[in-house]
């Protein structure tokens, strides 16, 4: 349109011819030269994404996409544990390692309580790691029925990070007595006491420990004034 408003601001007496049009004024443009072989095949790889690119995921896709399985070893993982009873007592064979667990009455005053002694060594030869806090080496809970009340129950909180290391032939002995400081009342005439034990923690090494709640189980009656004390499997487990 510029150049129409030149010509025509510039004209003399004369009339001048009609101005042609832009399109007519402009010579044609050449058209553009056919790609060669070498730029179709550079523009093809340009829109072809490589061979390991991800495929893109809509909003639905990653809310259906279940998440990625955990490479840990989970605390319910099945273990290999194997109870042997004989008249010496009961050993716990788990992962390499052996559990001879023994108890006793003690007296305390008029009243009883249980010492539990649990001599540990490693059958396979090889190092074990075992997590036993200083004043709880084995894990307590269960329940006392008291002849002339309800039943009192109580758990355990494990306070430490103690490890016990076993090496070769060489045993370890984990102990623990019943009540402890400050917790239940000691046994009195009548009342029944069933003492579930754990351990807090066994593996090769202190990163690979899992914990075994049900070790064994401890249980003192009273028959004719007298207490009597038994360790056998936990409920449930087969010898």
């Amino acid at each position: 349109m510029s150049s129409l408003c030149v010509l025509s601001a510039c004209g003399g007496e004369n009339k001048p011819a009609d101005a042609p049009s832009a399109a007519s004024a402009l010579p044609p443009a050449d058209p553009p030269p056919a790609p060669s072989k070498e730029e179709k095949i550079e523009k093809a790889n340009e829109n072809t994404p490589p061979p390991n690119a991800e495929k893109p995921v809509t909003a639905d896709e990653k809310a259906e996409k279940p998440p990625a399985a955990s490479d840990g070893a989970e605390e319910s993982t099945a273990r290999n544990v194997k109870y042997v009873v004989n008249p010496e007592g009961m050993r716990v064979e788990i992962e390499g390692v052996s559990f001879a667990p023994k108890a006793e009455i003690v007296k305390l005053g008029a009243s009883y309580g249980v010492k539990l002694k649990v001599e540990v060594r490693a059958k396979d030869g090889k190092s074990h790691s075992i997590l036993a806090p200083a004043n709880a080496e084995v894990a307590f809970a269960g329940s006392v029925k008291r002849k002339d009340a309800e039943t009192e129950k109580f758990g355990d909180k494990r306070e430490g990070d103690r490890e016990v290391v076993l090496k070769g032939e060489k045993s370890q002995r984990l102990s623990r007595s019943w009540p402890p400081a400050g917790g239940l009342k000691p046994l009195a005439l009548g009342d029944e006491l069933e003492l579930m034990v754990g351990i807090w923690g066994l593996g090769e090494d202190a990163t690979s420990r899992r914990p075994l709640k049900k070790f064994c189980k401890v249980t003192v009656k009273f028959e004719k004034d007298k207490p009597k004390l038994s360790v056998t499997p936990p409920d449930g487990v087969s010898k």
